[in-house]
């Protein structure tokens, strides 16, 4: 490592849970009454139509909370003999598997992966120009993020040049 390099490190390690006594969705007009947090939904391809499905959640682990999530980048620049300047890096994300709604079933359930972004940018001598190219989502792993009413899912592999001039 050198002053031209950048290596950033993040980490969390999380447990989270809905309280027994948890207000919101618990308040959900036509939830049973019996005590615990409540939340209802139409099921996974239930009818249209359908009654509204009703889990009690208290005690479940909360929406998009992995266990484990980290993140890594590194950056390496390369100054040329023009004055330019070169740097190359990329980012590394991993996340344990999570469930993205409330109700804990099969369709809900993200299971973990890793995400890769590499990028490479390039900066004229005077800072008059430069460009940059990358690659997001470089393995097209499609995270999902939500469930209800539909599955949605994250951004597929993307990848660009962005070029900027200053005035």
């Amino acid at each position: 490592m050198s002053e031209r390099d950048q290596l950033k490190v993040s980490a969390s390690w999380l447990n989270a849970r809905f309280d027994r006594h948890q207000s919101g969705p618990c308040a959900v007009l036509g939830a049973p009454t019996a005590p615990g947090c409540w939340d209802g939904y139409n099921p996974e391809g239930g009818a249209q139509g359908a009654s509204v499905a009703f889990f009690n959640i208290a005690g479940a682990v909360q929406p998009h909370s992995p266990k484990f999530a980290g993140t890594s980048a590194y950056e390496r620049m390369f100054p040329l003999a023009s004055g330019a300047r070169l740097s190359l890096g990329g980012d590394f994300a991993y996340s344990t598997g999570y469930y993205v709604n409330p109700v804990e079933d099969a369709y809900g359930w993200q299971p973990a992966y890793w995400l890769v972004n590499l990028a490479a940018s390039f900066a004229s001598p005077t800072g008059a120009w430069s460009a940059n190219a990358y690659v997001h989502n470089l393995a097209d792993y499609a995270v999902k993020t939500s469930v209800l009413p539909a599955t949605t899912i994250g951004e597929p592999r993307t990848y660009g040049v962005v070029i900027n001039r200053k005035w």
